[in-house]
């Protein structure tokens, strides 16, 4: 057996290919195979996000949408699209999810998606990508995109109040706030409350003498006036209005 390799550089259609082979010894040999180089489309690659990368739990869908090149959003339908996805956090620690799983094929529009949900931890970013692997008729393409990721503000507020001393002080003065209220407004208030109230009569009561004319002391069986004192320069007849009282 003889095998020799041949580079050929043709633009797409059909050719025949004569090849003739002989040796020493051995019967010659001609064939004339038919070559058909078909044309490769040029591709790419678009990618949009849907769900809330900020909330823990949340599923976060990649949509990656295949068209072919100069079409004017012309879609490739039936086509393996491959998705990978990257998680930076914080504290320096990287997650890779690049499963072979992790495909889907585009429909009659070109669209294919996957989704996953975001991880428990403070995360800073993440960066997903797809890929289009090519065909015998297209090319390869691939398209990466980076999701910002805002820091959650609960999180960031448990990890103050319980994890660094001066929110565990914070949380503890607090407490101890809201003990010593609870206390005043069990015992203390209510004495101030009635001492208040007490003075409120009081002056109330005063504010009414402010209001005197006359005073007169009357027996009601009798009607006789027996004491009678003015507040203002006006008088009046105490023995006729003590007999009106008592009629």
């Amino acid at each position: 057996m003889y095998i020799a390799i041949i580079l050929l550089d043709f633009e797409p259609g059909t050719y025949t290919i004569s090849v003739a082979a002989n040796a020493p010894y051995c019967n010659g040999a001609i064939a004339s195979p038919t070559l058909n180089i078909l044309e490769k489309s040029a591709v790419y690659l678009t990618i949009t996000t849907q769900g809330n990368p900020n909330l823990e739990g949340q599923r976060l869908e990649i949509i990656a949408t295949l068209f072919y090149n100069g079409t004017e959003g012309l879609a490739v339908p039936n086509q393996h699209i491959l998705f990978f996805v990257t998680i930076y956090y914080v504290n320096g620690t990287i997650e890779v999810r690049d499963d072979t799983s992790q495909y889907d094929t585009t429909n009659t529009g070109g669209v294919a998606s996957w989704g996953f949900e975001i991880p428990s931890g403070n995360i800073e970013k993440i960066v997903i990508r797809a890929e289009y692997a090519g065909s015998r008729v297209n090319w390869n393409a691939s398209i990466v995109r980076e999701v910002s990721v805002g820091t959650n503000p609960l999180m960031l507020l448990l990890s103050f109040f319980f994890i660094n001393p001066v929110g565990q002080m914070i949380v503890l003065s607090i407490v101890f706030l809201g003990i010593v209220a609870t206390a005043y407004n069990k015992r203390v208030k209510p004495k101030k409350r009635a001492a208040r109230t007490s003075l409120e009569n009081q002056l109330q009561m005063f504010r009414d003498l402010e209001t005197l004319r006359h005073f007169m002391a009357v027996y009601l069986d009798r009607g006789t006036c027996v004491f009678y004192h003015p507040f203002t320069d006006e008088r009046i007849q105490p023995d006729l209005i003590s007999g009106f009282i008592a009629a």
